[in-house]
């Protein structure tokens, strides 16, 4: 029997030896650039956190978490799944922060999930986040950002899809299903891209989310709604939806926030409104937004994020609006 350790990595970790990290630093160097040139500030904050900040203290929290614990400590700690939370508690903790505060941070998070082809347990994020302000124009900012980090990146075939999670929460109205069902509904949506509709139909009638074959079939209506311009998209959203107040609001934001990102001049082709965009966590509240890869769209979403107004008031007593997206390397 060998006298020593076997040096074997862990499932879903990886080394980054110099000939990758030359280029990643690369990476790093040109996203960051993008980030600043926008105006944006640098913020660092710990990988380990209270496990009632990751939780938010949410008893039905989905997310699969590394949780930690020091013996003879009876400190409950995680680390953290994204950088959102923690700038949230940050705000919370540092009420005199000049706002609107825009900050960028580079860090690793990790996830508990099951590890898959290009899908590490650990990772590098990029984040860009207007803490402060609940203009569109806000949003609209985030959306040039993604754009522009994008062709630093000198990635020419990519495409930002843009919903609003009003929209969604007006499913409930519009397809006649109980709102407690409505967190459910939307993380099976969440799963199109990559499991199908046939696949996501069977996820939203079986037992444990149990929507009847017509709410499944209203649904796919509203994800399946196409038109060639944005507004004409928004227009056919309104008229199928014309009798739930909470999508209207989501439409309406919408509409400003199209003009917003003209006048950020963005290209038309390298956005567009895409109703089937839901974003899995739960705190978003407004506009949500997804780069793909338009070549290699199994991969799924690449640089995303959303409007995220009530994170905040999770701990602390004040409401401060945020918007902002990341990018995972």
């Amino acid at each position: 029997m060998a006298d020593y350790i076997e040096p074997k990595l862990a499932s879903g970790f990886k080394d980054y030896l110099p000939e990758d990290m030359i280029p990643r630093q690369e990476m790093f160097d040109r996203i960051r650039a993008v980030f600043e040139n926008f105006g944006f500030v640098p913020l660092d904050t710990p990988g380990l956190e209270k496990d009632e900040i990751i939780t938010g203290g949410d008893p039905d929290f989905k997310m699969n978490v590394w949780h930690a614990s020091i013996k003879d400590d009876s400190e409950k700690m995680a680390l953290r799944f994204d950088l959102t939370v923690p700038l949230a508690r940050v705000v919370a903790g540092n009420p005199d922060i000049k706002k609107p505060f825009k900050r960028y941070q580079i860090g690793k998070v990790w996830r508990g999930e099951r590890p898959q082809a290009g899908r590490y347990r650990e990772f590098v994020q990029f984040d860009a986040d207007i803490v402060g302000s609940t203009s569109v124009l806000a949003d609209a900012e985030i959306i040039a950002i993604m754009n522009a980090t994008m062709i630093a990146l000198e990635i020419p075939n990519f495409l930002i899809r843009i919903n609003n999670r009003k929209i969604l929460n007006g499913l409930t109205e519009y397809a006649g299903f109980s709102p407690d069902k409505n967190s459910a509904v939307l993380r099976a949506i969440d799963k199109l891209d990559k499991q199908g509709w046939d696949k996501v139909s069977t996820e939203l009638c079986d037992a444990k989310i149990g929507l009847t074959s017509e709410q499944a079939e209203a649904i796919k209506k509203f994800v399946d709604l196409r038109a060639h311009t944005p507004i004409e998209t928004l227009d056919a959203v309104e008229a199928l939806m014309i009798k739930s107040p909470t999508a209207m609001n989501g439409i309406s934001e919408l509409r400003e926030l199209v003009d917003a990102i003209k006048a950020m001049g963005v290209p038309d082709e390298k956005w567009k409104i895409d109703l089937s965009i839901a974003r899995g966590l739960g705190y978003y509240t407004g506009p949500v937004f997804e780069t793909v890869l338009t070549d290699i769209l199994e991969i799924g979403s690449v640089f995303s994020g959303g409007r995220y107004d009530g994170l905040v008031s999770k701990f602390s007593a004040q409401s401060v609006p945020a918007t902002g997206a990341s990018v995972g390397v």
